[in-house]
């Protein structure tokens, strides 16, 4: 069945980024016979940008093409445009049909319906991409057709549960069975369960699915939804009848464990735990039954606790890896914390140095990272209308690099010599610990961690993706200024905030300079690698003595690096 529309529009255009703002407008001005309302047409030109964008970006990555969009618009009887949805009654009225054959197609009760009929109804709802309203269709099945799920958090583990990956793919799988069986899903987190049950108890709801919950939780939820509940990984009071909770054996999961441990002959077992409630407690009760069942005494020296807050983890764990070195197997309530105890055993095996852990881990995560990084910072490109240029050698970019390097070596030497003699190191406690951090390990790990990956990761995300971006929305005085103060700012202390904020508006320069960020790239890393050569090796001390020799020494290369730098900005012929 064709349909004749009363008016329509086709817009052609080359998939460049500075088309996307004309493709929003004219979608606008078309839009606008329909007379929408603010929040309408907001909706619709982010609809148009971002559709445009992503034709620009995927669809068109690495070359140009042509973007092609077709909007129709169609009267009603009363001679008038409309934005609401199609409705039965409107689908009826076009096929001259009843609204009740319309409707027993749209719920497949097609038994009493004519296949010749059928095929013109479904043919219609394709055309208008009919969506069914479920408020109604609800009520007239007397059911929300939605399932609620309440998850009961922990902020001291975990800022955003949903990123947790066992939270997360649990959710995602739970989503898509409710789903496949025509119902919907009502989310909500909260660590307060006060909380959870004043919403929970004025959900409309078929069923709900409770996680996470402890103690007498389940049992307080309990009293104010009445409807169908069922328990997953949770821990409820044995007094509490009728509830059904999907999980695991968790006491004899660990029982199990340690036993395996026991007979292949450990003796000397730790328990590492984060507190002793619900899973834990449980897994826990497991092991001291094992260690029970082959005549062991166990004690508090057995069970070690780990302390959930980010900020207190860290030292917490180099305190766990000395106690481990009482103890030939452990026993871990997680497997994140199992990992980390893994990753700090290996570095300190491998590469020795109190504070090894802190550069190892910061090493994997930094290569981790890295490739993630990579979408967004050539998207970001994109969006900027910066060509893209293939990795490789040429003689521009060894010029470009060798500018960058020679100009980052200067600037580098300079200001830790000046900061160094102005005595601002001994005033900031945190650049002290960050020094006992960085220094701490091997030279290798360290030019491997601090002057590679490190300078690559922060390029990507600061200069790459940030000052991109800032770039295409500021002046560019403006954008290198912000980009600078963002990057000194995530240093934290004072000295590095002042060194940071320098090298930044340096960084952005030669990024904007080059029109890649693999020249800032090179820059970063020679500062960081004569930071950690100078720091390991002490070649440079002559140069910190506070002398009027150091003084001059650091001046004199502090002007060889603005030189050096107004010449590479300013004269385009230097790299031609």
């Amino acid at each position: 069945m064709k349909r004749n529309f009363d008016n329509e529009m086709k817009l052609e255009f080359i998939s460049k980024s500075a088309n996307e703002a004309f493709a929003r407008i004219a979608v606008a001005a078309f839009v606008s016979q329909l007379d929408p309302t603010i929040e309408e047409l907001a909706d619709i030109k982010t609809a148009v940008s971002e559709a445009v964008t992503n034709c620009i970006i995927h669809g068109y990555e690495d070359k140009q093409g042509i973007v092609k969009i077709k909007a129709k618009l169609k009267q009603n009887k009363e001679g008038k445009y409309r934005l609401r949805m199609v409705t039965i009654k409107d689908m009826a009225e076009i096929l001259g049909i009843s609204t009740t054959t319309v409707s027993n197609v749209i719920h497949g009760k097609t038994n009493q319906v004519s296949q010749k009929t059928v095929e013109r109804v479904e043919k219609l709802l394709e055309e208008y991409e009919y969506v069914p309203n479920i408020s109604a269709r609800n009520l007239a099945n007397n059911s929300s057709g939605i399932i609620g799920m309440a998850i009961k958090g922990r902020k001291d583990r975990c800022d955003n549960l949903i990123a947790n990956s066992f939270f997360g793919n649990l959710v995602s799988a739970i989503e898509a069975e409710i789903r496949a069986r025509g119902y919907f899903l009502m989310l909500y987190i909260s660590d307060d369960v006060n909380e959870l049950m004043r919403y929970v108890s004025t959900w409309n709801v078929d069923g709900l699915i409770l996680l996470g919950m402890l103690h007498d939780d389940f049992a307080r939820i309990k009293s104010k939804y009445k409807k169908p509940a069922v328990l997953i990984d949770s821990y409820a009071p044995r007094n509490v009848a009728d509830y059904v909770n999907v999980g695991l054996d968790d006491e004899q999961a660990c029982y199990d464990m340690a036993k395996y441990l026991l007979e292949n002959g450990h003796r000397k077992i730790a328990f590492l735990a984060d507190n002793m409630e619900g899973v834990d407690y449980q897994r826990y009760m497991g092991f001291l039954r094992a260690m029970h069942d082959h005549g062991l005494e166990t004690n508090e020296d057995n069970l070690i606790m780990i302390h959930p807050g980010i900020l207190e983890r860290r030292s917490n764990m180099q305190e766990i890896y000395e106690k481990s070195k009482n103890y030939t197997a452990f026993m871990c309530c997680s497997d994140y914390y199992a990992v980390m105890l893994i990753i700090m055993t290996i570095a300190q095996w491998a590469f020795g140095g109190d504070a090894t852990h802190y550069v190892f881990c910061q090493l994997i995560a930094t290569v981790f990272t890295i490739p993630s990084m990579l979408p967004f910072y050539r998207q970001g490109q994109a969006l900027a209308g910066i060509a893209k240029q293939p990795f490789g050698i040429s003689r521009e970019r060894i010029c470009h690099a060798l500018f960058a390097a020679g100009i980052m070596a200067c600037f580098g030497i300079s200001l830790n010599n000046l900061i160094s003699m102005m005595k601002l190191t001994e005033i900031s406690m945190g650049y002290q610990q960050a020094n006992t951090d960085f220094y701490g390990s091997t030279i290798g790990m360290e030019i491997l961690c601090l002057a590679v990956f490190t300078p690559i990761l922060e390029e990507l995300v600061f200069r790459g993706i940030l000052f991109g971006r800032l770039k295409d929305m500021l002046s560019k005085p403006f954008a290198v200024g912000i980009s600078a103060l963002i990057f000194a700012a995530v240093h934290v202390n004072i000295v590095q905030f002042i060194y940071a904020l320098i090298l930044g508006v340096v960084l952005a320069l030669l990024m904007d300079r080059a029109g890649n960020v693999y020249a800032s790239m090179i820059g970063h890393m020679t500062a960081n690698f004569i930071a950690v050569v100078r720091t390991e090796t002490h070649w440079l001390d002559f140069s910190v003595r506070g002398d009027a020799v150091s003084w001059i020494f650091s001046l004199v290369v502090l002007g060889a690096g603005i030189v050096l730098m107004w010449r590479y900005l300013s004269d385009r012929k230097t790299i031609a």
